[in-house]
């Protein structure tokens, strides 16, 4: 569901109502053979969607894993090791929002 918003009759800006899971469902089936994770998190860290709902409040701005992440105007792809074991974090900004999308 949506509402706009606007001015002298001109639609300025939308507001998007949508659960959380219905952002969840739909990363879920953006992995790969069912692994790894895409979530939404705020320029702080703070994440507001995971493909694993008990993520969802966590802060992710000191782990290392992510430190590339939240680089000023960062987007992108980087290679990076988590418990010895190689990954690919994948980072794509929205900074009108203060949103990052970032993928495992």
């Amino acid at each position: 569901d949506y509402t706009g918003v606007g001015f002298n009759g001109q639609t300025a800006g939308v507001f998007l109502f949508a659960s959380e899971r219905i952002f969840s469902d739909i990363f879920k089936q953006m992995l790969y053979n069912g692994t790894g994770t895409v979530m939404i998190c705020n320029g702080s860290g703070t994440i507001f969607s995971h493909t694993d709902k008990s993520f969802i409040g966590r802060n992710i701005s000191d782990d290392v894993a992510y430190e590339q992440v939240f680089k000023e105007g960062n987007s992108g792809s980087y290679l990076t090791k988590v418990n010895g074991n190689s990954i690919i974090v994948a980072c794509y900004d929205l900074p009108k929002w203060d949103l990052k999308v970032v993928q495992t």
